[in-house]
């Protein structure tokens, strides 16, 4: 049985008699052969655009073939063909003259282009349901298979057809092995999958994902209305994104604004983001802090050792005897604490009390924050009622609209706990790469970010994360890298033609098109699965995790535990 290509017949076909020839042709040729149905020709030489009704390609060679089923006469010059339904199609152009031209340019296609075929190459016309015996300077009766063929082998059809061509063109190829007919097939009609690239689809995605939703305006909204507001959400929900909106329009209000947060990277970020806004200030809190106090000049009194005392304890009185004592300090008139999880100590909240006009009872304040991204201090207890009696205004952020979809599912197949809701936006699947060991690991690294720098992707749109620092990490070691690595954990943003490295908890709060997590070694520790929410939840477009074999099985674990909450919400 022939390789029919198409398998079937379009439902487009209207011609019975090409119907019938394809079914001749499956059912009897054997599988040696291939049979392309209805293949276009581009490079015509007097056509814009023609087709061969069918290619055959087999060990003898190439062959086009023409069809005409129904009624054939020819009046004035003119071919006419009419088919069952009575419909009439004129042509000047007979069928050999057809077939002709489009076995010429088939056969410049393929001589000239890459396939460099010098095999046999011929042609045939068919009338399935007449007896054609007409003569003519056009005509050769040596190719024409008509009713008188329907009742022999199709192979001596084939016969006829390879030896004319065989007498006017001897070929250099004589047989064609597999491999040879496998190479012109891919030629004329091979498989392919082209798909948007990377870059593009990063665009498109960050494009669904730009819109600021209808619970964001709302809370918008409620800031305009409320001098003190608790937003709670999770990763991805836009936290970070409403407190930027809300420090320029408190600073087009007049406003002396303080932004701060945890991560010296999300200040850098924060910045970046807000420096045509010359009364917001925005820094990591520990900086601030440290700064006051060395512009008091009180930095000797600091411990020597940059120790949990040194953060919790010595900075924050220091910082609180700098303002109450410094001349020159000004309270802020609107303060917004970004990644406010991070913040709970109340010690630090004396500082924001004492950094705002009214202070955290009476002032304009705006905390956001994430109880499940824990990672530093994340500390509760008396905090917790201290803001919650401070703070009268409580929203909720419940739309994850950083992460697609199905960023959101691989994301909870690797830490095990749901993203929460997701922005209908859709993008590139995740990617689960389990590794033997650190070589194996660096191997599979190296071969994703060959194929995203080969979409057109740029080094800076990806960053590498881990729990570890770089030098213990999996890219600890990285001499053939595609492109090169830049660490910012410690702060600042990657150099152009760069690839970020950075810690996960140095990156919380940003986010990166394509992320790639690696040295996921345990899916069960309380403290890693902290980490690796935190990580999963950073990509916009495409999340990589790079899985330790020993953690397969609770991996699995995970996705059969995602899977029976999903047939759970459809009954």
């Amino acid at each position: 049985m022939a390789n029919m290509i198409p398998q079937t017949v379009s439902a487009e076909t209207r011609s019975n008699a090409e119907r019938t020839i394809f079914r001749l042709f499956q059912t009897n040729l054997s599988a040696n052969w291939t049979a392309l149905h209805s293949l276009g020709i581009a490079s015509h030489r007097i056509k814009p655009w023609a087709e061969i009704d069918f290619v055959l390609i087999g060990p003898p060679g190439v062959f086009c073939i023409e069809i005409k089923g129904g009624r054939v006469r020819r009046e004035n010059g003119e071919w006419i063909f009419t088919n069952a339904r009575g419909e009439e199609t004129r042509k000047h152009e007979g069928p050999f003259d057809q077939v002709g031209g489009a076995s010429a340019a088939l056969s410049n296609f393929l001589r000239l282009g890459e396939v460099g075929f010098r095999g046999l190459m011929g042609k045939g016309v068919m009338f399935p349901d007449i007896e054609f015996a007409l003569t003519g300077p056009d005509i050769d009766l040596d190719i024409v298979y008509d009713l008188h063929d329907v009742s022999h082998s199709i192979n001596r059809f084939l016969e006829r057809i390879i030896n004319k061509a065989a007498e006017r063109h001897p070929p250099t190829e004589v047989t064609l092995n597999e491999s040879r007919r496998r190479e012109i097939v891919d030629a004329l009609r091979g498989d392919f999958d082209f798909r948007p690239s990377l870059r593009h689809t990063a665009q498109n995605v960050n494009q669904d994902l730009l819109a600021l939703t209808t619970e964001q305006y709302r809370i918008l909204d409620a800031m305009g209305e409320n001098d003190r507001l608790l937003i709670r959400g999770s990763a991805g929900t836009g936290k970070t994104l409403l407190a930027v909106e809300e420090a320029r329009r408190a600073s087009a209000n007049g406003r002396r604004v303080l932004v701060c947060c945890f991560s010296r990277n999300l200040a850098d970020f924060l910045t970046g983001l807000l420096s045509s806004h010359p009364t917001v200030r925005v820094d990591s809190f520990h900086r601030l802090m440290a700064r006051f106090v060395h512009q008091a000049d009180l930095a000797h009194r600091l411990p020597k050792t940059a120790d949990t005392y040194f953060y919790e304890v010595a900075l924050p009185d220091l910082c609180f005897e700098a303002m109450a004592n410094g001349p020159s300090f000004e309270p802020f008139d609107t303060l917004i604490v970004d990644e406010g999880q991070d913040l709970m100590l109340d010690r630090y909240w004396d500082v924001f009390d004492a950094l705002t006009v009214g202070g955290i009872s009476h002032g304009q304040v705006r905390v956001f924050y994430d109880p499940r991204q824990n990672l530093f201090c994340g500390r509760k207890g008396t905090i917790a009622l201290r803001l919650k009696n401070s703070f009268p205004a409580k929203y909720e952020l419940s739309v994850n609209c950083r992460n697609t979809q199905p960023t959101s599912i691989g994301g909870t197949l690797v830490c095990g706990h749901t993203l929460g809701v997701t922005a209908k936006a859709d993008g590139p699947e995740s990617v689960m790469e389990f590794f033997l060991d650190v070589r194996d690991q660096r191997r599979r690294i190296r071969r994703l970010l060959s194929r995203l720098l080969s979409e057109s992707v740029n080094p800076e749109q990806i960053a590498i994360l881990s729990r570890k620092q770089r030098a213990g990490s999996g890219v600890a070691v990285f001499e053939d890298c595609p492109a090169p690595i830049e660490d910012i954990t410690e702060g600042g943003r990657p150099s152009k033609g760069h690839i970020s490295f950075c810690t996960v908890a140095g990156f919380k709060g940003l986010e990166a098109d394509f992320i790639l997590l690696i040295d996921v070694d345990s899916l069960n520790d309380p403290e890693q699965q902290s980490i690796l929410y935190v990580a999963v939840t950073r990509p916009r477009v495409l999340l990589a995790a790079f899985l330790s074999e020993a953690v397969r099985t609770d991996f699995e674990r995970n996705a059969r535990q995602f899977g029976s909450s999903i047939i759970e919400k459809t009954e």
